[in-house]
């Protein structure tokens, strides 16, 4: 065997080497100018922050619309979001206290409530009471489930609401 210095100086030669072959041509992936304008397509869906269309999000996404307020006979936003698959409400008390959204079974803290695109959860805990929130004015909810917080910050563990209102 080696002394220590030679043993260190062809493990640095090897490390070199290796760093070394890194480097080189970098193949071009995407090119703006070599993509025609007909391929772009239609941007659908907001609750992801990217611009990609519903079908080929990779988060599972339920969009609830004014026609389906209407169509529901849902008043608050919390009666409108009971049919949202992998979300629970529950309402804890007389109407108009605390009304929580679950989503995925994780606390109701661990869903990020965006009102057009503002973060409205409130104060330490993170939880955002539903009670007085009607749908007089809202356009569309987004819901998407699953952990979204690379996106939206560590109360996006369970999911993002997003509250969509009227506009004009």
């Amino acid at each position: 065997m080696g002394s220590p210095e030679s043993v260190f100086l062809a493990l640095l030669l090897t490390v070199a080497q290796v760093c070394s072959a890194q480097e080189g041509t970098r193949a071009k992936l995407y090119d703006d100018e070599t993509k025609p304008a007909a391929e772009t397509e239609e941007i659908v869906v907001t609750a992801t922050r990217l611009p990609i269309s519903e079908g080929t999000s990779p988060a599972a996404i339920s969009v609830v619309t004014s026609e389906e307020f209407e169509e529901r006979q849902a008043r608050r936003v919390a009666d409108a979001l009971r049919d949202v698959p992998g979300v629970s409400v529950t309402q804890t008390g007389a109407p108009g206290q605390l009304t929580s959204v679950f989503t995925r079974g994780l606390r109701s803290e661990h869903t990020q409530v965006l009102l057009d695109g503002i973060p409205i959860n409130q104060g330490l805990q993170g939880a955002f009471n539903f009670a007085d929130l009607t749908v007089d004015n809202i356009d569309r909810i987004e819901v998407v489930r699953g952990p979204q917080s690379t996106l939206y910050g560590p109360r996006a563990l369970a999911g993002v609401i997003q509250i969509f209102t009227r506009q004009g």
